[in-house]
């Protein structure tokens, strides 16, 4: 099945950009159960539309907004992480966690229902000296289905 023309792409494109940019010219200081998120602004509609140039657009205004961030932490006891899931893209976030301890917390998913593996791929694994990238493989045990995908992290070291 053909897919139909999105217009207005780089229009999107900005408004993504200075909705991202807006919401972090300031550290966040309301966390829900020590964790903040900054979600894609985009239906998913839009952003499975955008071919990998675009979607490299998208990924660059995370890391910047990922930086920008970095630079105002208050402290040290924040970390902030890039989630990408690259077959469901639309999913992509940026992460603020306020304190080491919910970091923690939220990268150990082992219950029945979901399980997080860290996948091992050394080659890659070092990006700069301000991000780490690990690769994890997600398995969610639903009622009716399995499911199982990857997706990709960028913590700050």
């Amino acid at each position: 099945m053909r897919t139909s023309k999105i217009r207005g792409t780089k229009r999107k494109l900005r408004t993504i950009e200075q909705y991202l940019s807006d919401r972090t010219k300031q550290f966040p200081n309301d966390f829900y159960e020590g964790v903040y998120n900054y979600k894609l602004p985009a239906n998913q509609q839009f952003i499975d539309s955008l071919n990998p140039k675009g979607k490299k657009v998208v990924f660059n205004y995370l890391m910047d907004c990922a930086m920008n961030l970095k630079k105002k932490k208050p402290n040290a006891a924040y970390k902030i992480a890039v989630l990408l899931f690259p077959e469901k893209f639309w999913r992509s976030e940026l992460i603020v966690f306020e304190k080491e301890a919910v970091y923690q917390d939220f990268f150990n998913r082992n219950q029945p229902w979901q399980v997080w593996r860290e996948m091992k791929n050394p080659a890659d694994s070092f990006i700069s000296i301000h991000w780490t990238k690990k690769m994890y493989e997600e398995l969610i045990d639903d009622e009716d289905e399995q499911q199982q995908q990857t997706f990709i992290c960028y913590i700050e070291r």
